[in-house]
């Protein structure tokens, strides 16, 4: 084992995400928080408990994971802040926990316990998670994955479709984990999206050629990253730990645990653009599909088809290919917000002449700069 201080990666969860507590919350919303309170002192006189959550499956696989890799190659916690008190309102929380988690886990050796945990009695859970250095927070709510992002924590909205679903996804969690990321606007920065939905406002403008002209003017300039850039270049420590036993024949490829696979809708003539900015932040990927603008879920398929009854999780900004993910049977699907979901940056319909094509093509690579907003775009 090597003496190197090993990333550290810290992954929190909200409850919901975790269990299954829309019903009182449902309560709560229609009814009060008297009745909501007498609903969870019930389920503890009862000894109820709530059922998985739409994450809570993925929890348990991470942490399988982190007891699979040496302790030098990745460091990852775990946390949940929930907004409830820690008072009577946490007991069936805490007994679904301990049914959930630590009885799922009975005949094996791994302790299950989260790393942080906090009870906030109606108080937002952002901070919490903060102070905690949250890497990427797995929120049910889309509204607070928002806030997360405003406040420079990535988040990860994952609806809870169904308790069927919860429970389908909750019984793969001792398989592979596959996390899947879209390139622009999750890994890699809004830019290159941003001036193709401005060529989406300008009459006459293919918006894909504008998409495949400026990569091409700016090949050579790699990309910023983008919400969740940070989060797949640690996760890169796992991908190459597994990279290096399978070249050494310690690991079969069916048998590797974990796999980062990238589904962008780039086209082959945006991959040097695409691998710049891979070499420059130092990303690894086990996997790459450039779809060229085709429907991502003929990849996701395949993907779901290699890796019958894993814990799969498709990572989108956009909420087209969110919405067709939620279709799949065998994925989970993500919506992560970012400069343009969050409006922080708005299409205007502005564009050069150059990537409207009509400079020569000449001019364009010698002379063309990268594009920018008017006010720039934060790094995220």
């Amino acid at each position: 084992m090597s003496d190197k201080k090993p990333e550290v990666l810290t992954i929190g969860f909200s409850a919901g995400s975790l269990f299954d507590i829309q019903a009182v919350e449902k309560i709560y919303e229609e009814e009060g928080l008297k009745a909501y309170i007498n609903k969870l002192a019930t389920m503890d006189e009862k000894d109820e408990i709530f059922g998985p959550g739409p994450a809570l499956g993925l929890y348990l696989a991470l942490r399988n994971l982190k007891e699979q890799i040496p302790a030098d190659v990745l460091d990852i916690r775990f946390g949940m802040v929930s907004r409830h008190s820690p008072n009577h309102e946490s007991a069936p929380i805490f007994r679904s926990y301990r049914k959930l988690i630590a009885d799922a886990s009975a005949d094996i050796e791994i302790s299950k316990e989260l790393d942080y945990l906090s009870f906030t009695d109606g108080r937002s859970p952002l901070k919490y998670h903060k102070a905690q250095g949250a890497d990427l927070v797995f929120s049910t709510s889309s509204d607070a994955a928002k806030e997360y992002y405003e406040n420079g924590i990535a988040a990860i909205f994952i609806p809870n479709t169904s308790a069927e679903r919860n429970l389908e996804m909750y019984e793969r969690r001792d398989q592979k984990i596959v996390l899947v990321f879209v390139f622009d606007g999750v890994i890699g920065d809004v830019l290159s999206e941003y001036n193709y939905q401005n060529a989406k406002l300008v009459d006459g403008c293919n918006p894909l050629e504008v998409f495949r002209r400026n990569e091409k003017i700016n090949r050579d300039s790699p990309m910023e990253l983008g919400p969740l850039g940070n989060v797949v270049k640690k996760l890169g420590a796992i991908v190459e730990y597994y990279s290096e036993l399978k070249i050494e024949k310690k690991i079969k490829v069916d048998d590797i645990p974990y796999e980062t696979i990238v589904v962008t809708a780039r086209g082959g003539s945006a991959f040097e653009r695409f691998n710049m900015t891979q070499k420059m932040h130092g990303i690894k990927v086990s996997q790459a599909h450039l779809m060229d603008g085709r429907n991502k879920n003929l990849i996701l398929d395949i993907i779901a088809d290699e890796n019958k009854n894993a814990n799969i999780l498709f990572i989108d900004d956009g909420k087209v290919h969110f919405d067709r993910a939620l279709d799949l049977k065998d994925i989970l699907a993500g919506f992560v917000h970012n400069d343009l979901t969050v409006g922080k940056i708005v299409p205007d319909g502005k564009l050069s002449d150059t990537l409207r094509g009509l400079k020569s093509k000449e001019e364009s690579e010698s002379n063309q700069k990268p594009v920018t907003p008017a006010k720039g775009i934060p790094k995220a």
